[in-house]
C-alpha cells in the first residue's frame, strides 16, 4: 500500500508540475535587420520573450536616449499581471495549446538598426500561426495601460490560433474589424477600470452610429460592458471569441450563440442603448466613472467644449404629429 501511495504521489507530481514553456523564433526573424536579436539582445520570463536591436545594446535600461531606454524586467512585470488577470480571471484563454507551449513574444520598436525594422508606436497580433505577439515602443511601456490593451490583441490572435484555426476568431472578414480594438479596450478596462471613460469625447461625438462604425475609433466597448453585467458575465464576451465562425461579426456570433432570432437581437441592443443614457453599468464601477467624467465636463470651464455633441438638436418635420428627424450633417453619411 505504501509503495501504491508513493506510485500516485509521483504521478500526481508530473500532472500538477508546469512545464517551461520555450522561445518560438519566428520566420522573420531570419531576415535583416530582424536577425539583430541575439542571446544578448532579448529578455524571458514565465510566458514572455522580449527582443530588440542591436541600436540599444545589451542594456537598454542604460541607453543613452531616454525615449528609447528601457527595463525589460519592468516590462515583463506589466505583461505577467496582465496574463494573470486575462488567463486567471478574466478566462478569455486557459494556457493551453500552444499558448501552453511557446511564451509571447515581445519586440521593442526602433530598436533596430537596419533598415525597415519594427517601428511605431504599439501593435499586437500573432506570429506564424504559432504564438501572440506585441510590436511596441519603449515610450509605450512606461506604464502598464497600453500594454494591456496590446496584449489584449496577442491574446485574440491566440484565441484564434488555438480555438478557431479553421476560421473565426473575427479575421479575414472586414466588418468584425472594429471588435479587435472594441474588445482590447474592454479588455483593459476589465483590469484597469478606471478606462471605463478614456477618450470619452470622442464617443460622445460619434455614439449616434451604429455600433460597428469606425468612427468611434477604439471606443465602441461598452455594449461589452451591458454584456457583462446583464448577459452572463465576461464569460459571455468571452463566448464571442472562442466559439465565432467565419465571416461574422459579433453582433451575429452573439444572437447565434443565444438561440436568438434578430428580433431578440435587437431588443438586448435597445437594452444597451437605454443604458447610454446615465451609463447604468453598475459592474467594477464602470458607469459611476463615466458619471463622473461627464460632472467634470459639465462643472469644469476649461472643459465644457468636450460636451458640445453630447445632445443632438432634432430638426422639426411635423408639428402636427410630433416628428422629428436627425440633422443631416448628424447622420451616417450613406452612398449616392
Amino acid at each position: 500500500m505504501k509503495t501504491l501511495l508513493l506510485f500516485f504521489s509521483f504521478i500526481t507530481i508530473l500532472c500538477t508540475s508546469s512545464i517551461a514553456k520555450t522561445v518560438y523564433i519566428p520566420t522573420q526573424f531570419s531576415t535583416a535587420p530582424w536577425n539583430e536579436w541575439s542571446p544578448n539582445y532579448k529578455y524571458e520570463s514565465t510566458n514572455f520573450v522580449i527582443f530588440w536591436g542591436a541600436k540599444v545594446g545589451a542594456n537598454p535600461s542604460t541607453y543613452a536616449d531616454p525615449n528609447l531606454r528601457f527595463d525589460p524586467a519592468v516590462i515583463a512585470g506589466y505583461l505577467e499581471a496582465s496574463f494573470n488577470y486575462f488567463v486567471n480571471t478574466v478566462g478569455f484563454h486557459d494556457n493551453s495549446g500552444k499558448l501552453g507551449l511557446y511564451k509571447m513574444i515581445i519586440v521593442m520598436n526602433d530598436t533596430y538598426n537596419g533598415t525597415g525594422g519594427p517601428t511605431g508606436w504599439a501593435f499586437g497580433g500573432e506570429y506564424d500561426g504559432m504564438i501572440g505577439a506585441m510590436w511596441i515602443h519603449p515610450n509605450a511601456t512606461r506604464d502598464p495601460y497600453v500594454i494591456a490593451h496590446e496584449l489584449a490583441h496577442a491574446f485574440q490572435g491566440q484565441n484564434r490560433i488555438d480555438f478557431r484555426p479553421s476560421g473565426g476568431g473575427f479575421t479575414g472578414w472586414e466588418p468584425a474589424g472594429f471588435f479587435w480594438e472594441a474588445h482590447a479596450n474592454y479588455m483593459r478596462c476589465l483590469q484597469f477600470p478606471t478606462f471605463a471613460s478614456d477618450d470619452l469625447p470622442r464617443w460622445l461625438m460619434t455614439r449616434h452610429f451604429h455600433v460597428a462604425s469606425t468612427r468611434h475609433h477604439y471606443a465602441t466597448f461598452r455594449w461589452l460592458m451591458n454584456i457583462q453585467q446583464n448577459y452572463g458575465g465576461v464569460n459571455t464576451v468571452n463566448r464571442l471569441w472562442r466559439e465565432s465562425n467565419a465571416n461574422e461579426t459579433a453582433m451575429e456570433t452573439w444572437r447565434r450563440i443565444s438561440g436568438w432570432t434578430q428580433a431578440q437581437l435587437c431588443n438586448a441592443m435597445y437594452d444597451y442603448a437605454k443604458r447610454e443614457v446615465n451609463y447604468d453599468y453598475p459592474a467594477q464601477g464602470f458607469g459611476a466613472d463615466m458619471r463622473a467624467q461627464i460632472n467634470i465636463y459639465k462643472t469644469t470651464a476649461a472643459e465644457n467644449h468636450w460636451l458640445w455633441r453630447e445632445y443632438t438638436i432634432l430638426n422639426q418635420i411635423s408639428a402636427t404629429t410630433s416628428r422629428y428627424i436627425v440633422p443631416k450633417h448628424r447622420r451616417r453619411r450613406t452612398m449616392a
